[in-house]
This record gives C-alpha cells, sequence and structure tokens, in this order.
C-alpha cells in the first residue's frame, strides 16, 4: 500500500507550503508593517478579527506595491498602467469598504423626545 503523501510506506515528505516566505526586514515588510498601524490607529483600534485583519494587510500590502509601481514610472522604467490604475481603483474600494475613506458619517438623528416636541 502506497502513501498518500508520495512515500514509502512510513515515510513523509514535505509538503510545500502555499504562502510565500516574506523577509520582514525588507522595506516594503515595514512599510505595510507601518500602514497596517496606521489604519488601527484611525479605526480607533478596535478589536479586529481574522476577517477585518486580512483585509487590513491587503489593503497595505496594495498601497505598498502601488506605491512602489509609481516610483518605477517615475524613474523611467516600463510598468502596466492599466495594471496600476487597477490597483489605485482597488485600494480607494478598500479603503471606503473599511471605512478609512470616503464622508464621514452622519451624526446621530435626534429623536422628538430629545428635541423636546
Amino acid at each position: 500500500m502506497s502513501n498518500p503523501l508520495g512515500g514509502k510506506n512510513g515515510e513523509t515528505r514535505r509538503i510545500r507550503s502555499r504562502f510565500a516566505k516574506i523577509d520582514r526586514r525588507s522595506a516594503p515588510a515595514k512599510a505595510v508593517k507601518a500602514r497596517i498601524k496606521g489604519y488601527l490607529d484611525a479605526l480607533g483600534q478596535p478589536k479586529t478579527g481574522p476577517l477585518l485583519t486580512g483585509k487590513l494587510r491587503e489593503l497595505a500590502e496594495l498601497e505598498t506595491l502601488t506605491s512602489e509601481m509609481r516610483a518605477a514610472a517615475l524613474r523611467g522604467e516600463h510598468i502596466d498602467f492599466l495594471a496600476l490604475g487597477r490597483f489605485q481603483g482597488l485600494c480607494r474600494r478598500l479603503r471606503i469598504g473599511l471605512g478609512l475613506d470616503g464622508l464621514p458619517p452622519d451624526p446621530p438623528v435626534p429623536s422628538l423626545r430629545e428635541l423636546g416636541l
């Protein structure tokens, strides 16, 4: 009987992780970390769940990538301007969806009792 992991009986094979290994000491990684901290400060440091944390990380990574693409364009390097425009639009939609951008929330409507009527 063969092993479903690809080795002989009793042997295991190392399975490659689907997540990329990123050097957290690099400048882009530090920029992502600083952006996430700024977003949490702007949101008032709410208790974040895994969904919000993932969206904040996605936004920080996209904004870092977008800023690097813009910098490359300003240096005269060839970039895909269509991709740059899509990244910028996606960043804007994520910021609005997370409440980091856009119009401030409407003030609460007072009740009739509060108005004295």
